[in-house]
């Protein structure tokens, strides 16, 4: 072999052996950063995307931001254009009981019901142009959804990512629902009692148009007792009063003569309200009977006489009577009294 010859083949080998060495390098640097990815140390996302994979880390000065995401209280994510999942911190993880790892790389329209996935959209659209809001509900691993609330916005790296904050609002709607039953339930209230004061009203107006009648039909009533009281009067007076004046002029010892008297005293009583109010008083048929011999100025004797009884007997009744009339042991006479009624 010639001289040109060596010196071709000698700067080949070297060429080739300084790939190796830089290959060897690279090598070495991927696995430490994936020993340390593993490890925790370094936070970085490897992603098979495009022409190349691409590897996504935080060093330097962007380190205590990250910091700052993992440990916040909300889940944090970055999506790119298709809705993949690039990164999410380990609250979001926890959210919707799914394992950091698995959840990168999948698609987040996964955990957005279908009937909701357009207003998901809409919001990543949003996103890009301003400062984005919006709730909605996710699924979890356990099937159950959890409702969330979001805020969007581009990614300064890359525009074309978007970076999401997730809060857990489940409680809060849990809140506005019951509130929201305890509202349906206070108006159905409302509604009860508005029905039943509207069914209190008409019975009342029914009460008083029945008091209406009844006030009615109590005047009629009156008003027939009146023309009863008088038909009587007129019969007692014309039918019965002028048979009684004949038996007075006829022959009569002196009980007769004082039971006709008895007889016409109290048919004159009937047509006057001395009996009406002699009822209010509770009085036996017996004491009715004395009271009338009182008002014909009979004495406790001609009262016993005509009545059959002893004058004791009398003389008891008109003490019950007095009792009855609330005289009681005043010293007003009886018949004085009688005729003042």
């Amino acid at each position: 072999m010639n001289k040109k010859n060596h010196a071709v083949a000698k700067n080949s080998r070297d060429h080739l052996l300084k790939q190796i060495k830089e290959l060897r390098a690279q090598l070495e640097e991927a696995e430490q950063t994936l020993m340390a990815i593993r490890n925790g140390h370094v936070d970085a996302l490897v992603f098979e995307g495009g022409d190349k994979p691409q590897v996504y880390s935080l060093e330097g000065p962007d380190l205590p931001y990250r910091s700052i995401v993992e440990t916040m209280a909300a889940g944090a994510v970055t999506l790119n254009e298709d809705y993949t999942v690039l990164y999410c911190n380990a609250f979001f993880a926890k959210m919707i009981g799914i394992r950091t790892e698995q959840v990168i790389g999948s698609s987040f329209l996964d955990l957005v019901p279908v009937d909701q996935r357009h207003i998901f959209v809409s919001f990543i659209e949003r996103s890009h142009t301003e400062k984005s809001l919006q709730e909605l509900p996710l699924k979890t691993a356990s099937g159950k959804a959890v409702y969330i609330h979001l805020v969007g916005g581009c990614e300064l790296r890359d525009p074309r990512n978007t970076c999401i904050v997730v809060t857990d609002i489940s409680k809060r709607k849990s809140a506005e629902e019951a509130l929201r039953t305890a509202h349906d339930k206070l108006l159905d209230e409302v509604d009860r009692r508005k029905q039943a004061e509207e069914s209190l009203d008409t019975k009342s107006r029914t009460l008083e148009e029945v008091n209406t009648a009844l006030r009615v039909l109590l005047k009629q009533r009156e008003g027939d007792k009146n023309e009863l009281e008088e038909n009587i009067l007129l019969n007692v007076k014309e039918l019965i009063l002028p048979y009684v004046e004949k038996l007075k002029k006829s022959r009569l010892d002196a009980v007769q003569a004082s039971t006709i008297d008895i007889i016409e005293g109290n048919l004159r009583e009937i047509t006057s309200p001395i009996i009406r109010k002699m009822q209010t008083f509770e009085l036996t048929p017996k004491e009715i009977e004395v009271v009338a011999y009182l008002k014909a100025g009979k004495t406790t004797k001609q009262i016993a006489e005509s009545l059959g009884v002893s004058p004791r007997a009398v003389e008891f009744h008109r003490y019950n009577i007095r009792k009855k009339l609330g005289l009681g042991q005043k010293k007003t006479n009886l018949r004085s009294y009688l005729l003042s009624m």
